[in-house]
């Protein structure tokens, strides 16, 4: 029930259709961060797009996953 609330409120539905296509470097920098947070140092504009979609925030000096981005790591598990 959570994971749809939070689904509903951050990502598009199905009928609105998604806002973009993830690029290949983008789902690599998820994954990368699903195990472990990236210096904010190491910022890039996969890292900045990711944020700007609210995928990753920045937590002090590191960015990580927001839960939308969780959720979208997730997904991606089940493939």
């Amino acid at each position: 029930m959570e994971l749809e609330q939070a689904d509903k409120a951050v990502l598009p539905s199905r009928d609105t259709g998604l806002r973009r296509m993830l690029s290949a470097h983008e789902v690599g920098m998820l994954l990368r961060l699903s195990s472990a947070p990236v210096g904010i140092d190491a910022a890039s504009p996969d890292l900045i797009a990711l944020q700007d979609l609210g995928l990753v925030r920045v937590i002090g000096v590191q960015f990580t996953l927001t839960a939308a981005g969780r959720i979208v790591v997730e997904r991606l598990a089940r493939y």
